[in-house]
């Protein structure tokens, strides 16, 4: 019997990265998949990977041991659940909430699904080694070759949608997003594979593999993903030090993105600060914060105070991707993950900010288990000082693992 247990064990776990795989492989072929599909009249197609997301997600709660009902899976349901209801009091469409429990379907299956991580991680760290290279071989040809999806609109059920979003970003350049739909996407890919990859990419190779993921990241022009590249190199030069320095280093790092997550847009709130972008250098690195300063964050608490409550927040959905479609003429990126936190959530997000507080003080930084949650946390706060980072389905799946290691004491991720 135990035998048949463990093949049963086995199966799923191949099963849900298969499935997970899928999901991934058309978010980095989004912006193919959408042109094509439309295309051939088969546009609502692409929308299966969520279907994808939501039998992985069916999958693991079949499977679960109510017994062994895990802390951090029970304290993030409550809280979503608190903010649909919020969202419902302040009238926020039914869809609209739908679509903001879509978003954190994978954060979910991250929560429900770090076994089969551990099971599959060296089928993961190939899956986005593989992904993160053909997205940084779509962004080179695209800086020479105009791809037919690139500011395509798109119509899904009476919807008009992007195929692929291009921009010029400060300083003139194109913004490419090559085989993705977002420019962003590609770099995202980078990053998790950068962790994910380990001994997987070995030798010669690694000077090859390394360098190109550098380039993705630079060409994506995503500030945020290039700070966590340079908090990366932190990490593993941190790593090198005797054990107390190396924790004394990382923890002050993370404690410091945590401070100035919340600050900048507490700053905003409070003063017209604006940059001088007249140079520029200047203005290729500071004009989009000058927006986040002057509109997105002031924006974002009017947002807050007038269409929802100070201290329960608006609700899930509230801010962000979500209202895009239904809440257009209020609609708000956030930008920040302490804003997409504070209005999504309320209140909650204090005990958010202090559970992470705490659970990076009692971090120990040794192996491979505390490198790949300081890694995750860079992401999480790096790439949150200026974008909403649990809206992005690269991170979220990582995001869910990231949070059960932290609630364990033991747990490693595979020696590969």
């Amino acid at each position: 019997m135990q035998v048949l247990r463990n093949k049963f064990s086995f199966s799923v776990s191949t099963v849900v990265f298969y499935f997970l795989a899928i999901y991934f492989v058309f978010i980095a072929f989004e912006g193919v998949l959408r042109f094509y599909l439309d295309k051939l009249g088969l546009g609502i197609l692409f929308y299966l990977k969520d279907g994808f997301a939501f039998a992985v997600l069916g999958i693991l709660f079949s499977r679960l041991n109510i017994r062994k009902f895990s802390r951090p899976l029970f304290y993030t349901m409550m809280i979503v659940a608190f903010s649909v209801v919020i969202a419902f009091y302040n009238s926020i469409n039914v869809l609209q909430i739908l679509f903001g429990v879509k978003v954190l379907v994978l954060i979910f299956i991250g929560l429900l699904g770090s076994s089969c991580f551990h099971e599959q991680y060296l089928k993961f760290a190939w899956l986005f080694n593989f992904l993160a290279l053909i997205s940084v071989v779509g962004l080179l040809a695209n800086l020479f070759i105009e791809f037919p999806w690139e500011g395509a609109s798109l119509s899904i059920g009476g919807v008009d949608v992007d195929a692929s979003r291009t921009a010029v970003a400060a300083g003139g350049f194109k913004r490419v997003a090559g085989f993705a739909r977002h420019w962003s996407n590609p770099a995202y890919f980078c990053l998790i594979a950068l962790i994910l990859n380990s001994k997987s990419i070995r030798g010669k190779l690694y000077f090859i593999y390394f360098p190109l993921l550098l380039i993705g990241i630079i060409i994506s022009t995503n500030k945020g993903a290039i700070l966590c590249f340079v908090l990366f190199i932190c990490v593993d030069l941190f790593w090198l030090l005797p054990r107390n320095i190396r924790s004394y280093g990382i923890k002050f790092m993370l404690f410091s993105l945590l401070f100035v997550g919340i600050l900048l847009p507490l700053v905003s709130w409070n003063t017209n600060l604006k940059v001088d972008t007249n140079d520029l250098v200047v203005r290729i690195i500071m004009s989009s914060t000058n927006v986040r300063f002057l509109e997105v964050w002031p924006d974002a608490y009017e947002l807050l105070s007038e269409r929802g409550n100070v201290v329960l927040g608006r609700g899930l959905s509230g801010i962000g991707a979500s209202q895009k479609v239904l809440e257009n003429n209020i609609y708000n990126p956030a930008d920040n993950l302490f804003i997409y936190l504070y209005v999504s959530f309320g209140f909650w997000f204090v005990l958010i900010y202090l559970w992470t507080f705490f659970k990076v003080l009692l971090l120990k930084c040794v192996g491979s288990r505390d490198k790949f949650i300081v890694k995750m946390l860079c992401i999480f706060l790096g790439v949150g000082l200026i974008g909403s980072t649990i809206e992005n389905p690269v991170f979220n799946l990582f995001f869910g693992f990231m949070i059960v290691m932290l609630s364990q004491k033991n747990t490693d991720i595979s020696k590969i």
